[in-house]
């Protein structure tokens, strides 16, 4: 009986606490990413190495987003 509470004490922290995620990425195109980021106060930051892809993929985009209480977010 205490493991079935203590088990529904965690799913309800998980629920109730848990973070959104976004994963539709294909119905969002990458101008309305750039937007967000910088919406959000980002800056770009260059890209230091150059990825290789025999099927024609881009290189990445970064951007780096300063936090105040953590390590800085790079996107």
């Amino acid at each position: 009986m205490r493991n079935l509470f203590t088990f529904g004490l965690l799913f309800i922290g998980i629920t109730v606490f848990g973070q959104e995620f976004g994963f539709d990425i294909h119905n969002t195109s990458l101008d309305e990413y750039i937007k967000m980021e910088e919406k959000l106060g980002s800056e770009r930051i260059p890209t230091t190495s150059n990825h290789i892809s025999f099927s024609g993929d881009a290189q990445p985009i970064k951007f780096k987003r300063k936090e105040k209480k953590i390590s800085d977010l790079i996107s």
